[in-house]
């Protein structure tokens, strides 16, 4: 447990953690779960071109991020050459914040793949190890362009490091931040794999509507 080992924590914060913490023991259905979620994401170029749009979608409909506005194009493209590097100064910025951990990719796709429950394919060595690696990869760098992109941007107009990237994260998610009930649910077989998208983007179209009805009007 870490810097938590023999300290006194709130009693639901213990439950959240022992939740976390805990393997499940129904394997066969976690391992089902992770490949059938590898396989419907990563592995299909439409969704990848859907994320990417939806991403876009997101910041424009919570931020307003007009994806046409040269301001907002000027830090996609900064985003783009510093996540092609690997680092830059709005990466490492953005970095203690959680800036590469809480996509979609880092908190399901790989946790998933990576526990003992799915290790059919944890430990596959050559070509399709390396195809898998990649195309993971890829998916998380369109998450994390759109994020850091609105961290740019954000940055640019005054804000703090932090609020500017708790910005970022209001409109494409965290997707670490879910309750056990939701953690549950999207390992589950009899769950919904894809809960969390739900969870996080319906209160993001709701706000929208109410607030600016123009900005998803505009795309019919």
């Amino acid at each position: 447990l870490g810097d938590l080992a023999g300290k006194h924590i709130p009693n639901h914060m213990a439950e959240y953690l022992t939740e976390i913490i805990n393997p499940s023991k129904d394997t066969i259905a976690k391992q089902l779960v992770a490949n059938f979620k590898f396989f419907k994401v990563v592995m299909n170029p439409a969704t990848h071109a859907r994320n990417i749009v939806s991403n876009k979608l997101l910041n424009y409909w919570k931020l307003g991020m007009n994806p046409l506005d040269p301001r907002v194009i000027a830090g996609e493209v900064e985003a783009v050459r510093e996540i092609a590097k690997g680092t830059g100064k709005w990466t490492e910025l953005a970095r203690p914040f959680g800036y590469n951990l809480d996509t979609f990719a880092s908190a399901e796709m790989k946790n998933l793949l990576e526990s003992p429950e799915a290790s059919a394919w944890g430990k596959t060595q050559g070509l399709w190890s390396k195809t898998k690696k990649t195309l993971g990869n890829i998916y998380q760098a369109e998450e994390n362009q759109s994020k850091l992109s609105a961290f740019i941007l954000n940055s640019k107009k005054g804000l703090a490091p932090e609020k500017a990237w708790k910005a970022a994260e209001s409109a494409t998610f965290n997707y670490a931040q879910v309750t056990p009930f939701v953690r549950k649910l999207r390992e589950s077989l009899f769950g919904f794999p894809f809960i969390t998208f739900t969870v996080k983007s319906t209160p993001v179209v709701a706000e929208t509507l109410y607030k600016a009805p123009h900005r998803v009007g505009v795309i019919g």
